[in-house]
């Protein structure tokens, strides 16, 4: 009587346990994809550069201090609507060898330019119109 128990509870423990790893193995899965669309979705958004509203847009200005940090210009280009997604513009912005070199000014920007436009715009690598 006792051999049949000891064997009924190996089995319950044995069952217990490939249901922990098939949940276990199960998030894994949820997990890998959750990541996968979020890589995707930040290389998308970062190399496929769109304005926040089609062309023509409308112009905004912008004013920046050259000790402003990234979030910061990040935040004042969100509120004005030139960018759609601050930590996609903080990502571009610090690949792109602009990083925190901006030109104290007051700027005319507009909604159509891309990320990479404003930035070249802000740090004074490219003429404002």
């Amino acid at each position: 009587m006792a051999v049949s128990r000891d064997r009924r509870y190996r089995a319950a423990v044995g069952g217990f346990r490939r249901v922990v790893h098939i949940l276990l193995l199960l998030l894994l899965v949820i997990f890998l994809v959750f990541l996968g669309r979020t890589a995707y979705h930040y290389g998308y958004a970062v190399f496929n550069e769109t304005g926040a509203e089609a062309a023509p847009g409308r112009d905004v200005t912008v004013a920046v201090r050259g000790d402003m940090s990234a979030g910061e210009l990040a935040e004042a280009l969100s509120q004005k609507g030139l960018i759609r997604e601050i930590p996609v513009f903080l990502l571009q912005e610090r690949i792109s060898g602009m990083h925190e070199m901006y030109v104290s000014g007051t700027y005319k920007l507009n909604t159509s330019m891309t990320p990479t436009e404003i930035l070249r715009v802000v740090t004074g690598e490219e003429q404002n119109g």
